[in-house]
């Protein structure tokens, strides 16, 4: 029999969305979709996409290796869930009823106990868990969610656990050979019904009194593999997004070429995540739409299609952190400039830049509003449009 400890070794890996040169949705489904699925855990996990403009963070415990006997793979218990006399004798194998596991380790009676590290302002994720099976997984579960025996005492079982039952697996008979895999969406997780808070797992996640760790536990038939945990986070930094005069007047002295990357001289915009910090005092692109399109753009080799009409003025420097909605920004335009001004939209020239007749000095850079991104403003950030 293996010696269990309480110490392991985890994985940490942000993946952040790259600034395009185009616009994109941001409704990246998470999760793999059934049909696609990769055969590995590693390669289901790597499937769950994040929105544009949230960080990716992945957790893991163990390593997919197909239950290879060799090598030390342990699970570990939460610090703040010890000293703990009912843990410790499972740990040193002085309970008769159940011992704990380690990851690849196989046997009937036993719970593997393990924790990652996860931070707040989650958005979505998924948990992605390759196991084995017996004939006794059928009321066999994986949970997450904070387990503290402490608490199952005092509240008879009230803890805030959130579980997926592993019934359907267990009837799979590939699962107790080779292997299954199962990827649950977290908010998919059902909480358990003894617990005071009824919120999802997601909600869980962001509360200010849960612990920064999460238990993950799966009894007590079953055998784990690998258990990977990809979550997505909201931006912790607030960023806004900014276009940038063109570096000189390729037009007319009299138009204006503001893009978000079209001057290689300059540094691109950011229309997912923002490039700007919004406490940066920066002028705001205000727009008046309107028939008048300027002229010089063929020969200047823009096209039409880069000028709607209308005209652009450059207000005084001004953070963007000023302003909690998109309407504050446009109120803002409307008091410098008069009625109909508000804020230059991404959209409204040829998606990413815009010629109209304007006298902005080259390479300025502006404050500007992207609709369809969440994350990309210093305004309206706890809600999508």
């Amino acid at each position: 029999m293996r010696s269990h400890t309480l110490s392991g070794r985890w994985q940490l890996r942000l993946v952040f969305g790259p600034a395009l040169l185009a616009m994109g949705s941001a409704c990246s489904p998470v999760g793999p979709q059934p049909d696609e699925a990769p055969r590995t855990a590693t390669g289901q996990a790597d499937a769950v996409r994040c929105p544009r403009g949230l960080s990716r963070i992945v957790r893991t415990g163990g390593h997919e290796d197909s239950f290879a006997s060799t090598g030390n793979e342990p699970a570990r218990i939460r610090p703040a869930r010890l000293p703990n006399a009912y843990l410790e004798s499972i740990a040193a194998a002085q309970s008769g009823a159940v011992q704990l596991r380690d990851y690849d380790e196989v046997g009937s009676d036993r719970v593997l106990i393990d924790h990652f590290d996860v931070p707040r302002d989650i958005v979505s994720g998924a948990i992605i868990v390759r196991l084995r099976t017996t004939g006794g997984s059928v009321n066999d579960v994986l949970r997450l969610g904070n387990m503290d025996e402490h608490e199952f005492t005092a509240g008879f079982g009230k803890t805030n656990a959130y579980y997926y039952g592993l019934k359907k697996e267990a009837a799979n008979p590939d699962a107790a050979t080779t292997g299954e895999i199962v990827s649950v969406p977290l908010e998919a997780l059902t909480p358990n019904p003894r617990a005071d808070y009824k919120g999802n797992f997601i909600d869980f996640l962001n509360r200010a009194d849960r612990p920064d760790a999460v238990d993950f536990e799966v009894d007590d038939d079953t055998a784990v593999d690998v258990a990977i945990l990809v979550v997505c986070q909201r931006p912790q930094v607030t960023r806004g997004t900014t276009f940038t005069e063109f570096r000189s007047k390729i037009a007319a002295p009299d138009v204006s070429f503001l893009s978000c990357f079209l001057d290689k001289t300059q540094a691109p915009c950011n229309p997912f995540e923002g490039d700007r910090l919004c406490t940066a005092p920066l002028p705001m692109a205000c727009y008046k739409p309107g028939k008048r399109t300027p002229g010089g753009l063929e020969k200047a080799g823009l096209g039409q299609g880069y000028s709607p009409g209308g005209e652009i003025r450059s207000t005084p420097p001004v953070a963007a952190s000023s302003f909690a909605t998109r309407g504050d920004a446009d109120r803002f335009c409307t008091g410098q400039f008069g009625a109909g001004w508000r804020i230059l939209e991404y959209h409204d020239g040829a998606g990413g830049a815009i010629a109209t007749y304007s006298d902005i000095a080259p390479k300025t850079r502006l404050w500007v509003d992207v609709s369809d991104q969440q994350y990309a403003n210093c305004w309206d950030r706890t809600k999508a449009r």
